[in-house]
């Protein structure tokens, strides 16, 4: 493969799919925490979703921006 074309959006199109799929486990396991009852480390477990949550998302933002940059460059 050349170097170019590891650098096109259809790279980051699938990467944006896994980390969507990723995100959307982290949100089904924050879901079922908050209605989780007896749960000692709640608390704690909730913050560690919440940072995944956040860089998951931040994750899929940057790669969006980067999709567009290379699009405009001419790579798609």
């Amino acid at each position: 493969m050349r170097r170019d074309e590891e650098n096109c959006p259809m790279k980051d199109t699938v990467e944006i799919a896994t980390l969507r799929t990723m995100l959307k486990n982290v949100n089904r396991e924050y879901s079922a925490t908050l209605r989780a009852r007896g749960v000692a480390e709640r608390a704690v477990k909730l913050e560690g979703l919440k940072l995944q949550r956040f860089m998951l998302m931040s994750s899929i933002a940057e790669r969006r921006g980067l999709q567009g940059v290379k699009a405009i460059a001419g790579c798609a």
